[in-house]
Formats: C-alpha cells, sequence, structure tokens
C-alpha cells in the first residue's frame, strides 16, 4: 500500500495519524534508497538535480519523466549528466524561463501601473487647469479697473505656464513608460526565444520540438499533407569523449547539429533531442525525398573532419545511425517517434552509419 492511501477506519484517531506518518516515512525511506541505488549504478553525479530526477523514477507518478528515462536506458545504461539536467529541466523545474517570465511580467505592471498613475495625474491636471479657466472667466466681466484686470490676466499666464510645464513633464514620463514597455517586450522575445533553443548547438531544443510536433500532426490532419520525421544517433559518440575530452565532443556535436541545418529548407526544423540525439521535422515532404536528403547528410558527414580542441588532432571518422517515419493519419506523436526509433535502433543494430525507413528498407 502506498503512504498516500488512505488507512482502515475504526482505531482511535491519533493512531491512525501516528500509523500514516509511519507509513509515509517508510515509503519516503524506501524511494530514496532505490534513488541512491538508480544513481550508482548508472553512473550519475550523486548531486541534487541527480537526486531528484531518480528519486522521481523510483516514486514513478510522474509519467512522462519515467517514459523519457526509460527510453535512454533503452539505448545505455549509463546516463550522461547533459542528459539529466535536460530531464530535471523538462519535468521538475519550473526553469529559469518561467522565473525570467514572471520578473518581466512584474516590470510589466509596474510600468503600466505607472503609466496609469501619469494618466491619472494629467487628467487632474487638466481638471485643475479647467476650473481656473472658470473662474478666471467668471471674473473677467466684473473687473472694475484695469490693475484689476492686469491681475486677473497675470494669473492666467502664470497657471499656463504651470500647466506647459506639467504637460512636459507628464509627456515625459509617458515617453520613459512607453520606452520601458518596448524593451521588456524585446526581452520577453528572448527569453521565450532561449527557452526553445539547445544553449550548446543553437538548435531548437526538446521542448520547441514536441510543441512543433504537435502542430505538425493537428495541420496534418486537416490537410491530409503529411511530414516525415526524422531521428538521429551519433555513433559511437561516448568514445569520443571518453578518449578526446568533453568540449571536442561538444565540437563533435555543435559541427552535426549546423551540418543538419544547412540541408534544412523553408518550415523545417532540427532539434537536439538529448544527448547526441537529434530530430527533424520535414513538412511537404514526401518519404522518398526525405529519405534521399538523410542519405545526403549521411555521405556529407563522413566526409567532414572534426579535430580536437587543444592539439587540432583529427580525431578519424565520425558517423550517425538515422530512422525515418513518414506521419499517417491516426498517428499519435507518441506513435511517430516509436516507430521512427524503431527504425534507428534498426540502423544501429545492422551495423551502424547507415538510414533505415519505414516503408522502403
Amino acid at each position: 500500500m502506498g503512504y498516500a492511501d488512505v488507512l482502515d477506519e475504526g482505531g482511535a484517531p491519533e493512531e491512525d495519524e501516528v500509523a500514516s506518518a509511519a507509513e509515509r516515512r517508510k515509503a519516503t525511506y524506501q524511494l530514496a534508497n532505490t534513488a541512491f541505488e538508480l544513481i550508482a549504478k548508472h553512473s550519475t553525479a550523486p548531486d541534487p538535480i541527480a537526486y531528484a530526477v531518480w528519486y522521481a523514477y523510483a516514486e514513478g507518478e510522474n509519467g512522462d519523466l519515467v517514459e523519457r528515462l526509460e527510453k535512454e536506458l533503452h539505448k545505455s545504461d549509463e546516463i550522461s549528466d547533459y542528459e539529466i539536467n535536460e530531464i530535471y529541466k523538462a519535468f521538475l523545474e519550473d526553469n529559469d524561463v518561467f522565473e525570467a517570465n514572471m520578473n518581466i511580467g512584474a516590470e510589466f505592471e509596474s510600468s503600466l501601473a505607472a503609466a496609469s498613475e501619469l494618466m491619472r495625474e494629467s487628467l487632474k491636471q487638466n481638471q485643475e487647469f479647467n476650473a481656473t479657466l472658470e473662474s478666471v472667466g467668471d471674473s473677467l466681466p466684473g473687473a472694475a479697473d484695469p490693475t484689476e484686470l492686469k491681475s486677473i490676466v497675470a494669473d492666467l499666464i502664470s497657471e499656463n505656464q504651470r500647466m506647459s510645464q506639467v504637460t512636459s513633464d507628464l509627456s515625459s514620463g509617458l515617453n520613459e513608460s512607453q520606452a520601458m514597455i518596448e524593451r521588456l517586450n524585446k526581452e520577453l522575445e528572448e527569453f521565450q526565444d532561449l527557452s526553445l533553443r539547445d544553449p550548446l548547438t543553437g538548435v531548437s531544443n526538446r521542448r520547441a520540438f514536441d510543441a512543433r510536433l504537435k502542430k505538425e500532426i493537428s495541420a496534418a490532419t486537416d490537410s491530409e499533407h503529411p511530414f516525415c520525421l526524422v531521428i538521429a544517433d551519433l555513433d559511437h559518440f561516448k568514445r569520443v569523449n571518453d578518449v578526446y575530452g568533453h568540449q571536442t565532443g561538444d565540437n563533435v556535436l555543435t559541427g552535426f547539429a549546423a551540418l543538419l541545418m544547412m540541408r534544412l529548407k523553408g518550415a523545417d526544423m532540427v532539434a537536439r533531442y538529448g544527448g547526441e540525439e537529434f530530430v527533424m521535422i520535414l513538412p511537404d515532404t514526401k518519404l522518398v525525398a526525405a529519405h534521399n536528403l538523410i542519405v545526403k547528410i549521411l555521405h556529407e558527414l563522413r566526409e567532414t573532419k572534426f579535430v580536437t580542441v587543444n592539439s587540432n588532432k583529427d580525431i578519424g571518422q565520425i558517423t550517425a545511425s538515422f530512422g525515418i517515419c513518414a506521419y499517417q493519419e491516426g498517428m499519435t506523436a507518441t506513435e511517430l517517434i516509436e516507430i521512427a526509433d524503431t527504425k534507428l535502433y534498426e540502423a544501429k543494430e545492422t551495423g551502424r552509419n547507415r538510414v533505415k525507413t519505414h516503408g522502403i528498407n
């Protein structure tokens, strides 16, 4: 029985509470032990982020997180720190972008409040000026001599000068508020863009891919124009990191992402799916055309020279394996990814450095 289950009625309330607390502690200790065992088993860093991810996995309540981890475990028993951090950000953390958006939202609220206050002050000053004009209008007909008339005119000039200064100050304040709002709009757009990009390679990230795939499925359903999904995985990438270091590994990832981006057209999309795995969405592209495109990329990657960061030493040929699937009416995102992933697995199992396309080979 899980610690969230309701205890049977019958005992004293105090005893039930004690038993419930004991059950919760026992369940928590068990999950904590399991999390530490998983950290050791899969060679992940024993830090708070890794602990949170493995604890959530052991708990099993976050189905998306469990599915993502099991997919990674299917590929390798060892999960990189990068992937652990990506999973944490995707499923357990509201992330810095959300916090930044909240901060920008607070600044927006402050700027709009300031602008509203300026507008209220403007209305107030206009009302006072109108009252002054009415008073002058009432006084003028009764002015008995030039001295009294001169005094009324002087008051009117003074009030007009004051109102002119107030108007100038209000205009300046409104201009500042407008500039602030424009800056915040720009910052918000930048943060939103950053939240959808992989910081290392500059291509779209998993969050952006998930949103785009959902949109493409909806569009394909409405228009009956299917699209193709490609999943790519660099071969023996762990060896690159182990032998030449993570900086060289990062260069390989960046170079591969750049190669994929060079071959995109129109509304095509490339995203880093996790670790050394990338995905491509190819709208309005037939399966044979997608296959031929990826075969071309495969050959170009073979010819690309990668070197070590410090010594500029050639690290040898880098290859990748690819799985391709065309969307068919009625497919879910999960089904489409699973089919493409299965073809990628076939490419790996049959020797790597090749393309496997659902419906072609």
